[in-house]
């Protein structure tokens, strides 16, 4: 309304012409809407209503045949079926024939209708039909009154018409020979005939009546032809038992009547434009000052609003003029309003050795080069502080919808920028205490990890000793090699330990996993001989990249934990085994995993240690540190692969390393026989 009023008299002339004229023809549509509306509930009513007239009359002649059915035995007495048969024949005028047939479908009495009914060929009544198959072991099994679907009966070349059969089931003398004795009463009715007698005559007179099966296909057509151009169409459900069909009424389109609905809408119209009329005068002035006040309260509010903000706002036209700041803009360059409206590039509060930057992104703004992120940058106040923004930048349309300028929205986040410079440092510190944290669980590591290798060198100096008192000269040099790989082993530990808990790159290679299992024999074989067991391997040719130095300490901390964890069982069932296979994938043919294995048959681990197995400084032993499985996971997560534990069902236990693939070597290329575990026993000098 407050549109309407401030539009030009002119203007409202043509505006209410129009809307009288839509008014009009509203209220015209809405009159042929109902009317047509009207006819059309009617026409359906009607057709509800005929269609129940026409099932009521099947249902009645149902129960009539089956009261004749239960008093007489036809079967016997076929005189008694003919008088019944013509009794209803002539009753309804829509029956052409009745039969009396066995339950498998074969005629045994028949009567027909007389002219002026159709009659239908004798030598197509002597079989059935699927349809009417289906229907009558229907009624014979149901026991009940069963319909057939239509069924297309051709008469003569012309054509013919669609049959459809009430099939009533009798039995004569039920006992042994029920089955043999079943039979039914079959009446047929052509769907032309039983719509044009058993409908209402009136609805017949006034539409066009059409019965379809439930998929649209016709059936029969009865009642008056109907034409036109337009039409008016019902339809209602006749479902009968074992058919279900549909009876359509069409009707011509009904000219409407004009006259009484064109007055109704003209002095509806005139009276609602008189009221409008009135209204609009009435209420001009009124709004007008409406408009005025609510103007300026809504400035006021608006310079309240940005006068709270903490965010800066600057409006600049097309050409870079500054047009508008608020007070928040004004307190954090610390110019005022006057200082900054009406300024052109370059600005006051720019830095001097930076105007080239600000002119080069002023321009790109200009141009329209604007992402919604917005950017960051560095002013200088009226007094030389500098302070980091960041500037959001948005175009500014004026009421008719045409962009004037830019509007930008700044943000002070020198505060921030501080904030988040104590807090790298103070993340800075927290790395170094950490690392410095780590230098203890290196030291611990090294200690447990140096273990094997001195270990090793004190076997052999004793083995060395044992063979100078022996003079066995011969072997001495290969123990003093070993002793010189130990050492360099221990240096090896001592490197890879350190680069692994300074968090650098691992280095990455070539490991023959078979290959270096070989070269450990001698360090497992003396843990296995300590204790009296037995070594079995299981080996396939499988190539990773990985540390060599931390796999091998993988491998003799967990062979040395299952050496120590069968040291309390029965020395026959102390066996030491080590599998090592590959895995191609299921889904991916190029990729696989490698599974190293160290199996034992120990005492085990109890389901409450499983958690916390791989736990630091959690060990199951007197003396042990609990850093070995730790360590052990360490490594292979940091190679890219898993260990994992599981018990083993006839007591022990069962680690196993899983290392990814890229290339997977054939199958069945193995260094043993996988089906029997090869037995070595390594020789060493005592």
């Amino acid at each position: 309304m407050k549109r309407l009023a401030a539009l030009k008299p002119s203007l409202l002339m043509v505006l209410l012409a129009t809307l009288f004229a839509g008014l009009i023809a509203i209220v015209l549509w809405l009159s042929r809407a109902y009317e047509q509306q009207a006819l059309q509930t009617a026409q359906e009513q009607q057709t509800r209503q005929a269609v129940q007239a026409l099932r009521t009359h099947l249902s009645e002649t149902e129960m009539g045949l089956q009261l004749a059915a239960q008093r007489g035995s036809w079967l016997e007495n076929r005189e008694g079926f003919v008088d019944t048969a013509k009794q209803f024949i002539a009753a309804d005028a829509a029956i052409v024939r009745m039969e009396l047939r066995h339950g498998n479908g074969s005629l045994i009495q028949a009567v027909d209708a007389g002219p002026p009914r159709p009659a239908l060929p004798p030598e197509a009544r002597l079989r059935q039909n699927f349809e009417t198959s289906v229907a009558l072991r229907s009624a014979i099994e149901f026991d009940r009154p069963v319909y057939s679907r239509p069924y297309y009966v051709q008469l003569s070349p012309d054509g013919g018409f669609e049959l459809i059969e009430l099939l009533v089931p009798l039995r004569n003398d039920p006992g042994e020979n029920e089955k043999s004795q079943a039979a039914a009463l079959a009446v047929v009715f052509p769907m032309p005939r039983l719509l044009a007698t058993q409908l209402p005559a009136n609805f017949l007179s006034r539409y066009e009546i059409s019965a379809t099966e439930a998929d649209g296909t016709l059936i029969a057509r009865a009642g008056a032809a109907v034409r036109g151009e337009s039409f008016v169409t019902s339809a209602a459900p006749l479902d009968l038992p074992g058919a279900s069909l549909i009876i359509r009424a069409r009707s011509a389109q009904q000219a409407l009547a004009w006259v009484p609905s064109v007055l109704t809408a003209s002095l509806v119209l005139l009276a609602l434009a008189l009221i409008i009329c009135v209204q609009l005068l009435w209420r001009h002035l009124r709004l007008r000052l409406a408009t005025e006040v609510a103007l300026r309260e809504q400035h006021a509010f608006r310079k309240a609003m940005e006068d709270s903000l903490v965010t800066g706002l600057r409006a600049r036209d097309l050409r870079g003029t500054t047009t508008y700041v608020n007070p928040a803009f004004c307190a954090m360059t610390g110019y005022t309003e006057n200082e900054l409206l009406g300024r052109s590039p370059p600005m006051p509060y720019w830095i001097a050795e930076r105007i080239d930057e600000h002119e080069r992104r002023t321009a790109q703004i200009l141009a329209g080069q604007v992402t919604r992120e917005g950017y960051e940058s560095e002013f200088q106040r009226k007094n030389g502080e500098r302070f980091n923004v960041l500037i959001f930048e948005a175009p500014l349309i004026d009421g008719s919808g045409q962009h004037t300028g830019w509007m930008s929205s700044v943000v002070d986040v020198s505060e921030t920028r501080r904030i988040e410079a104590i807090n790298r440092k103070q993340f800075e510190q927290l790395q170094t205490n950490t690392r410095l944290s780590m230098l203890g669980e290196m030291a611990t590591a090294m200690s447990h990890e140096l273990n094997q290798p001195l270990g090793a060198i004190t076997s052999y100096a004793a083995a060395c000793e044992n063979l100078l008192a022996q003079q066995q000269l011969g072997p001495l040099q290969g123990a003093l090699s070993a002793i010189r790989q130990q050492s360099e082993r221990a240096g090896q530990v001592i490197r890879s330990v350190q680069a692994f808990v300074k968090h650098r790159e691992v280095e990455r290679m070539s490991v023959e996993l078979d290959r270096m299992i070989e070269r450990l024999l001698p360090l497992i074989q003396l843990q296995v001989r300590r204790v009296q067991a037995r070594l079995e391997l299981d080996l396939q040719p499988v190539t990773i990249l990985g540390d060599e130095t931390l796999l091998e300490q993988v491998l003799l901390n967990l062979t040395r934990n299952a050496i120590d964890a069968m040291q309390a069982v029965d020395p026959v069932r102390r066996v030491l085994r080590i599998e090592l296979r590959e895995i191609v994938s299921a889904i991916d043919s190029t990729s696989g995993a490698a599974e190293l294995s160290v199996l034992d048959q120990g005492q085990g681990i109890s389901a409450e240690h499983e958690a916390k197995l791989f736990s630091p400084f959690f060990s199951t032993k007197a003396a042990g540190l609990g850093v070995g499985l730790s360590f052990c996971r360490s490594v292979m997560e940091r190679l890219g692969g898993q260990i994992a534990y599981a018990s083993r069902s006839g007591g022990g236990s069962c680690f196993v390393m899983t290392f990814p693939l890229t290339k997977p070597a054939p199958l069945a290329a193995t260094r043993t026989n996988l089906s029997q575990p090869q037995h070595e026993s390594i020789g060493f000098p005592d």
